[in-house]
């Protein structure tokens, strides 16, 4: 079985660079469903970047213990937990 976390990306509108990553192994997709609606899919693919607005994002954050004050563009993803713990101890 493999286990998924989710994970809210920040990136600059402009130059594509990754201002804030937070991931979560916990949150649901029932939960980031009540955050964003039904447009987030109850079967998300793996690995795949959902646009989501700002609020949501910094809802979703907030939701994970984390904050983030500045703009860029917010995505929300399903991704494999071990892919997220090599992304976290590389940084």
């Amino acid at each position: 079985m493999q286990y998924l976390a989710t994970v809210v990306c920040v990136w600059h509108p402009e130059t594509d660079e990754l201002l804030f990553e937070g991931s979560s192994s916990t949150l649901s997709v029932e939960e980031i469903r009540g955050v964003v609606g039904p447009d987030f899919p109850g079967k998300p693919e793996p690995m795949a970047a959902y646009p989501l607005s700002a609020a949501h994002g910094r809802r979703l954050l907030g939701m994970m213990g984390l904050g983030f004050n500045g703009e860029g563009k917010f995505q929300v993803s399903r991704e494999p937990v071990r892919a997220t713990l090599k992304s976290a101890s590389g940084h």
